[in-house]
């Protein structure tokens, strides 16, 4: 169902292990850069959205990962002295999960970048979009990044393992009062019928999913 990379990796590692993953195993439609110690993975041609990733150096300074949108930088988190990372990537989306200063991770205590495909009913246009979540115990957000936004939005998002136990799994499109957009092939779940939210393959309604927490 999905290709699934877990690693904890030290600050060098994650520029020799984690950016050459990222590049040479998903399609970036606006390429990749790399200048000093910023590399940067664009998902669109026009390279208004995408990811920064800061080359920390250890004992001066952590690496960072943030979003790019329109020239401005969201959501940066350091990772410092090592960081954990669960990489999924499906035939239509990647899930980056990440946690700084930890050799594990777990769906209940993440932040995430997902790049998946959306399409926008009012103009019928499909484009692929970034979102930020936060999958932690409480305070979590999901910001989405898409053509047609002009501020993004922090939309509250539910606390980890909020609603499990459920007798029924409901899930729906990602979506933003920002935009247009909804998500057509990555959903978060409003309830589910599960103990506890993990990474893993799940069936739900006898089809097959890929479970990254709420997502």
């Amino acid at each position: 169902m999905a290709t699934v990379c877990t690693r904890t990796l030290t600050l060098a590692e994650m520029g020799t292990v984690l950016v050459p993953y990222l590049r040479d195993n998903f399609t970036w439609a606006g390429g990749t850069e790399t200048s000093g110690q910023y590399t940067y993975f664009y998902i669109n041609e026009a390279k208004t959205i995408g990811i920064r990733y800061f080359q920390g150096t250890q004992g001066i300074a952590g690496s960072k990962i943030a979003v790019i949108f329109k020239g401005s930088y969201y959501h940066e988190t350091e990772l410092y002295p090592n960081g954990t990372f669960e990489v999924e990537i499906t035939a239509t989306a990647l899930i980056i999960s990440y946690i700084s200063g930890s050799n594990s991770i777990s769906a209940t205590n993440c932040e995430k970048i997902i790049i998946c495909n959306a399409h926008n009913n009012n103009s019928d246009a499909d484009e692929q979009i970034m979102i930020y979540l936060a999958s932690k115990s409480s305070s979590n957000v999901s910001t989405m990044y898409a053509s047609d936004v002009a501020v993004p939005v922090n939309m509250s998002e539910q606390n980890s393992n909020a609603n499990t136990n459920a007798k029924t799994t409901n899930l729906i499109p990602f979506y933003s009062t920002a935009s247009e957009f909804i998500t057509t092939d990555v959903l978060k779940s409003l309830c589910e019928d599960i103990g506890a939210w993990y990474f893993g393959n799940v069936m739900v309604n006898n089809k097959a999913y890929r479970m990254s927490g709420s997502v």
